[in-house]
């Protein structure tokens, strides 16, 4: 008997695969480089779904030690000069994200752009871009999307996939993650 839930995860499950084996290799290796960079606070920024997938990322890149802060929220620090601000939009186009963006650059931050339109506005702004290509129209029809769904998944996944690498590159194990994760729940 056919269960149509696990059909259509299965088919998203598989149209995800197929954009994400897309994302350029080099391009993960800088964006891992910019986190890498010593004494630098990382900041991250995106609105709605996407803005929870960013978030979801700075909570695990502070697992990890790294000094990363969501923009907006109550308790983060000031930014400055050699500071990174991830900049997460799927149309690379969102107004508010496109401000933080110019101030950031402004401000002297690195700019890193994670985006599936690597000729957007955010692109041109940023020191360097991930695209996440979620925009191939074949390759969506196999499976209507909800809105900016592909992208907001597709992001929860690559954020997770760069927590792995980052892990790799600094010899970090889950039980140092754990030892940082909330105890206040």
């Amino acid at each position: 008997m056919e269960n149509p839930i696990v059909d259509i995860i299965s088919r998203l499950m598989t149209t995800l695969n197929r954009f994400l084996e897309r994302v350029d290799e080099k391009d993960v290796d800088r964006m891992i480089d910019m986190i890498l960079s010593p004494g630098a606070k990382i900041f991250v920024a995106g609105l709605g779904r996407t803005g929870l997938s960013a978030k979801g990322f700075a909570m695990r890149l502070m697992h990890m030690g790294f000094n990363a802060y969501v923009v907006g929220e109550v308790s983060t620090p000031a930014a400055g000069r050699g500071d990174l601000l991830i900049a997460v939009s799927r149309s690379g186009e969102t107004s508010t994200t496109l401000a933080l963006a110019r101030k950031a650059k402004d401000m002297g931050l690195q700019l890193l752009a994670v985006t599936s339109h690597p000729n957007s506005t955010l692109s041109r702004l940023s020191d360097h871009t991930v695209k996440i290509p979620v925009d191939d129209p074949a390759i969506k029809a196999e499976v209507p999307p909800v809105m900016g769904t592909f992208f907001e998944i597709a992001c929860m996944i690559f954020f997770d996939s760069v927590v792995y690498m980052l892990m790799k590159r600094t010899g970090q194990k889950e039980e140092d993650m754990k030892a940082r994760h909330a105890t206040l729940e």
